[in-house]
């Protein structure tokens, strides 16, 4: 059917008309939340976009200054489910691509920011980040190195002589996500004594996952592991937003000779990490083939809450077997520690354990003081 070119003008300017109204009101709402967060009231453009993204979810505009409202309130998760939202509704969008390099720089995820800006035209925000990430990459270079000492005692029931550990440890970035760590640790028990060191890479892709691999023995041992090949994963599952805590997987796995036997040991986990990663809970399970080679399982949680700036705490339990003097018991443990940071540079840590072992109870003090070289 034919419409005369009269109606058919009439139609599109009532459509246009129809659409002018919101049109203006989205901009108004944009223009308010944006003067809110300058105005250091990001809480305050949520509220002015929230309802109106109810309405009008494919408002991309909206979506892109929620995700800038949500990095000043530091929720970077539900900024980067924003970031995403627009880009789904308009691909391309530059400003929302620096907005997600821009979490990757607040993630610390120096290689995974650069390579999104690589992507990108060249703009004024492009070069102004780029900046911002050689110095942190800069900053990075000269406070790569980390020293840390670690000293434990343990007293053990029915009159058995004290365990004691020192050990020391040192790591270096090598490459923007790559880190390499050494540690020596010296060990008496029953009165004879081990010397262990071990090797340890860890890598990872700011916060969505984190890797390590190591290996370390022990010159004629007597209760630590001869030989022991070990590494694991920290993974993202589900990203935070509001009212929804993230959750991360975790597995980690080793095979160790001992004077008595192998050891095998596979563990998978999760950590639920809560209000921007402040309080934290996890859990794993412990599967383990002994010296014998007998399957054992055995289970272990923790929870961790920064209680003040520089201040936090970490309570733990376990109930699965152990290998520690060349032999696989069944321990139950529980844990607490507490961290200090006492300066930008220097964190100490203080912890104390009780177990409850077949043979005899432990219970440990432990002491760690890490430094961290500008």
């Amino acid at each position: 059917m034919h419409y005369p070119p009269i109606l058919v003008a009439m139609l599109a300017a009532l459509s246009a008309g129809l659409s002018l109204p919101a049109f203006a009101e989205s901009g108004s709402i944009i223009e308010q939340a944006r003067t809110a967060r300058f105005e250091n009231a990001p809480e305050n453009a949520l509220d002015l976009l929230g309802d109106w993204l109810d309405a009008y979810p494919e408002d991309s505009d909206a979506w892109l200054e929620a995700g800038y409202a949500q990095i000043a309130l530091g929720d970077l998760d539900a900024a980067r489910l924003s970031f995403e939202q627009v880009l789904k509704i308009s691909p391309g969008y530059t400003d929302a691509e620096v907005g997600l390099a821009r979490i990757d720089y607040f993630n610390g995820d120096l290689m995974s920011a650069s390579d999104r800006l690589d992507r990108m035209v060249d703009t004024g925000d492009t070069r102004e980040l780029r900046k911002q990430i050689k110095t942190a990459q800069a900053a990075v270079e000269v406070t790569s190195a980390r020293a840390e000492i670690f000293v434990e005692r343990s007293s053990l029931s029915g009159g058995l002589p004290d365990w004691k550990t020192v050990a020391a440890s040192l790591s270096d970035r090598i490459a923007p996500n790559i880190s390499l760590n050494g540690t020596v640790e010296h060990t008496q028990r029953f009165e004879r004594e081990d010397l262990y060191t071990q090797v340890q890479v860890d890598w990872g892709s700011g916060d969505r996952w984190a890797s390590y691999a190591g290996v370390g023995g022990t010159v004629n041992a007597d209760f630590r592991p001869r030989a022991i090949l070990y590494g694991g994963s920290q993974f993202g599952l589900i990203q935070a937003k509001a009212g929804r805590a993230a959750l991360d997987g975790t597995i980690s796995a080793s095979v160790a000779e001992y004077t008595s036997g192998q050891v095998t040991t596979l563990s998978p986990g999760f950590i639920a990490r809560f209000s921007g990663d402040t309080a934290r809970f996890g859990g794993r399970l412990i599967a383990l083939s002994d010296e014998t080679g007998e399957l054992r399982y055995g289970q272990a949680y923790e929870a961790g809450l920064d209680v003040l700036r520089g201040l936090g705490l970490r309570l733990s339990w376990s109930d699965a077997p152990e290998t520690s003097e060349g032999r696989t018991f069944d321990v139950e443990s529980i844990s607490l520690s507490a961290k200090f940071e006492i300066t930008s540079q220097v964190t100490a840590v203080i912890g104390a354990s009780s177990e409850q072992r077949s043979a005899y109870d432990r219970d440990v003090l432990s002491f760690s003081l890490r430094r961290a070289f500008r």
